[in-house]
């Protein structure tokens, strides 16, 4: 219901609005994941896997224009990073807490989340480019729910170099 000339009124120029319209879907994802204090650190990890592919899944064209887009004029700078990260923040606290409960061994829970945050980007953006066999992988969400139990257990169970403790 807006003339095209009202948007560029709000906004400098098609970069701007880009960036907005980014940082707004970054927030929006970020709302959708929840931590519920009560939950072990690999069940939280579950919890905010699951919630992060429903998201993505469920909104397959936001999440192509958040991680996708490699127009210059869409492509954050350092300080929207920031904001666009919050959603790896989540689990980076996860992780934090965790270390310091006891509950998983790591001196760089930044890094950890930044794995396990891979992981999960990585199974969004096959699933989203049809890269996945279908007969495996018909429903991401469902795969994750399914397989992520011993996958998460095999991260928080090694030190840092990769041995079991």
């Amino acid at each position: 219901d807006y003339t095209v000339t009202a948007v560029y009124r709000a906004y400098k120029s098609r970069g701007h609005l880009l960036r907005s319209m980014q940082l707004h879907l970054f927030g929006e994802l970020a709302r959708a994941l929840s931590i519920d204090p009560e939950h072990s650190t690999p069940e939280s990890i579950h919890q905010i896997g699951l919630q992060f592919l429903s998201w993505a899944v469920e909104h397959p064209t936001r999440y192509r224009f958040m991680f996708h887009s490699t127009a210059p004029e869409s492509l954050l700078d350092p300080a929207d990073q920031q904001i666009a990260r919050a959603g790896l923040h989540v689990l980076e606290s996860i992780l934090t807490t965790g270390a310091q409960a006891g509950d998983i061994h790591t001196d760089d829970p930044a890094a950890l989340a930044t794995m396990l945050f891979a992981s999960l980007h990585g199974l969004v953006s096959l699933f989203l480019a049809q890269r996945l066999d279908p007969a495996t992988v018909a429903d991401p969400v469902l795969f994750y729910d399914r397989h992520s139990a011993r996958w998460i257990e095999s991260l928080l169970h090694t030190d840092d170099r990769g041995d079991a403790r």
